[in-house]
């Protein structure tokens, strides 16, 4: 484990530092975001055996050691949760997973740190594991304040992915945090 002496937190910074450097600091971040997405692996949840910890809602159980095609059934639950709630002309569709990454899944301002020399540091990882990489996006994308746009920008420009999947994710993201009406709590 690294210990990082002398950091500074990014929620203490970002504000203080100019555009340029926000989006250099957004660039170091969506690299190394896809830094950790190159590590994969074939089902969903934290390294070890263990049930998932992110996107998981409180009135519906996680079973251990889910298999790929248990997680999307779970997901789908999720998604007929928030269907029923939403006008019948607005409607979300799960895609199937086709693929775990290696994922923080809890990519806030607070998940950051910058040491004394400038580089960035992801801490936080209580939610991690392998889940989809529209998981990290939609979860990030919900938990940013708007100040931070840059950095939402700059992960959701850089790092492929399948919209429809983050959109779907971000919903249950919002439901997980009790705002069904998709508005961020920001």
């Amino acid at each position: 484990m690294n210990y990082i002496r002398g950091g500074y937190n990014l929620v203490d910074v970002w504000n203080r530092i100019s555009t340029k450097r926000q989006h250099s600091i957004a660039a170091d971040i969506a690299d190394l975001v896809k830094f950790m997405q190159e590590y994969t692996f074939r089902c969903p949840g934290p390294a070890g055996v263990s049930r998932c910890r992110a996107l998981v809602h409180k009135e519906y159980t996680v079973q251990r050691c889910m298999t790929a095609a248990k997680y999307d059934e779970y997901m789908n639950v999720l998604v007929n949760e928030i269907n029923s709630r939403q006008p019948q002309s607005f409607h979300y569709d799960f895609v199937r997973t086709s693929e775990f990454v290696y994922t923080n899944m809890k990519l806030d301002p607070s998940s950051f740190v910058l040491d004394k020399k400038g580089a960035v540091w992801v801490v936080g990882w209580g939610k991690g594991g392998f889940y989809p990489k529209e998981g990290e996006l939609a979860v990030a994308e919900h938990l940013m304040p708007q100040r931070y746009s840059i950095l939402v920008k700059t992960l959701l420009e850089s790092i492929p992915h399948d919209q429809s999947l983050r959109d779907t994710l971000r919903a249950i993201a919002a439901l997980i945090d009790d705002d069904i009406s998709g508005n961020d709590p920001k």
